[in-house]
């Protein structure tokens, strides 16, 4: 299990249903299309 989400997680092993949510949120962004490359988000945030 990747160290973030294993810090999410309760003692039992079990991510929040908040968790979740936001797992599912992001899985339904990246599938959209709505995710920028690190370079454009560097650009964006003027850092470039």
């Amino acid at each position: 299990m990747p160290a973030l989400i294993r810090k999410k997680c309760n003692s039992d092993g079990i991510l929040s249903e908040e968790d979740l949510k936001d797992i599912a949120e992001a899985k339904d962004d990246i599938q959209a299309g709505r995710v920028y490359t690190p370079e454009q988000a560097r650009k964006a945030l003027g850092l470039q």
